[in-house]
């Protein structure tokens, strides 16, 4: 587990490597993965055309594959001596980041302010990209999902203002951002996830307690955790097609009335998120998706509250 509250990177760790940032990371108790780094003219380390380059996993299951083994970290930079490095969020590691995209969140920020909300100066890196980490420690005991243009304890949508926490990851400095620029530390001590995010009753595993939130029925909820899980295990090739699918799915249950549209949409985005994938890329595969679901309602069937993947039809 993570050294927390009180740790702060050491002050090398700006001019190392990325395999030595790694190491440290891994060393602090913090699992970390390899992500697709970047080309001298800003494309994405993976040959592939991606919106967000330089920052989706180089493996299957993402942030699920990080780890703190020296031997296996160095093996991965071995193979990948040009990836940056992730850090695997929530209970993996015992943080919380906050991840505020400062061009589009500045009247999100506004937002927490008329609220009466602070984000405390923590361990903060710059991301090259005019965005910031906020890094926090994790409360004993707490499990927190992650979110999109949301945050624990406050109702209103906060665009540009996402949280990174079970099954997620942040890429972490040295790393190269695509605009040339390196992710660096601010030097401030890790503090704890501010209070006032903790106002509301979490819910520990969001895979299984869709329910909860009224969004969903019985079978819509068990419905969401299947396609859920089935998005978190899709590799790079599959992501898009794999994300379409499952929004397809559960499309046909929101146009049956078992699920929310907005519930769909967070979710699978979080989904999305943790493999790799840009967040305005995934939302608009996710809503064309959901979008040529509804048009074939599906409800679920008299008596039966289990699910069963549904097939769609070929993209065109």
């Amino acid at each position: 587990m993570v050294r927390s509250p009180g740790w702060e990177p050491p002050r090398a760790i700006g001019s190392r490597s990325v395999l030595d940032a790694a190491r440290s990371y891994g060393a602090e108790g913090w699992p970390v993965l390899p992500v697709a780094g970047v080309s001298s003219t800003g494309e994405c380390g993976c040959g592939r055309s991606c919106e967000g380059p330089g920052k989706h996993p180089l493996f299957r299951h993402g942030a699920h594959e990080a780890t703190t083994d020296p031997v296996l970290i160095e093996e991965w930079w071995r193979r990948s001596p040009g990836a940056n490095v992730g850090i695997a969020t929530g209970a993996a590691s015992g943080l919380i980041v906050v991840d505020l995209d400062l061009p589009k969140g500045g009247e999100s920020l506004q937002t927490l302010v008329a609220a009466g909300h602070q984000l405390a100066p923590t361990l903060t890196s710059r991301t090259g990209g005019r965005g910031l980490h906020l890094f926090y420690a994790q409360p004993s005991g707490i499990a927190m999902p992650s979110s999109v243009g949301r945050l624990p304890g406050l109702a209103q949508a906060l665009p540009g203002i996402d949280l990174r926490s079970d099954s997620g990851y942040v890429v972490a400095p040295p790393s190269i951002h695509a605009s040339g620029r390196r992710y660096r530390w601010d030097r401030r001590r890790i503090a704890e996830l501010p209070s006032w995010m903790l106002s509301r009753p979490m819910v520990p595993t969001p895979a299984t307690n869709f329910c909860l939130t009224g969004g969903a029925s019985a079978y819509g909820a068990a419905a969401l955790s299947r396609e859920l899980e089935a998005v978190r295990g899709l590799d790079v090739v599959q992501r898009n097609d794999g994300l379409h699918r499952a929004a397809f799915c559960l499309g046909r249950l929101v146009g049956g009335g078992e699920l929310t549209e907005a519930l769909v949409l967070e979710t699978l985005l979080c989904g999305a998120l943790a493999v790799g994938l840009g967040e305005s890329e995934a939302a608009a595969t996710i809503r064309s998706g959901m979008r040529a679901g509804m048009a074939v309602p599906r409800r679920a069937p008299e008596g039966n509250s289990g699910w069963q993947p549904l097939h769609k039809p070929r993209r065109r």
